[in-house]
């Protein structure tokens, strides 16, 4: 299982599920990389906004009505004059989806 994670949230130790790329689709970093304090570094220099990591299954899984998903979707466009073009672009517009439901308590 993998989950998203902001990049503020990542720590060392941790491992990537998905590799990164950069907007050239280039790999940045393998999956299965166990980031450490440099890693993360690079990661903020290139501005990556969340990465997948390995998840435990046991781990809480939070999930969102559609209604609630489509109503953030929704308040996010009114305030974003562009459409996610790539996978970081995408990443950070569901981050911020989630940042919304979290914020209103959804």
């Amino acid at each position: 299982m993998s989950r998203l994670v902001s990049i503020n949230e990542i720590e060392p130790g941790m491992v990537l599920k998905k590799p990164i790329k950069n907007n050239f689709g280039q790999v940045l970093l393998s999956e299965e990389v166990c980031l450490t304090a440099q890693h993360i570094l690079i990661l903020k220099t290139w501005n990556i906004p969340s990465v997948f990591i390995e998840s435990e299954e046991n781990e809480q899984i939070v999930e969102f009505l559609e209604e609630d998903l489509i109503l953030a979707k929704t308040k996010l466009k009114e305030r974003f004059i562009w459409e996610p073009r790539n996978e970081n672009e995408n990443d950070l517009f569901k981050l911020g989806m989630i940042d919304y439901l979290r914020k209103h308590k959804i």
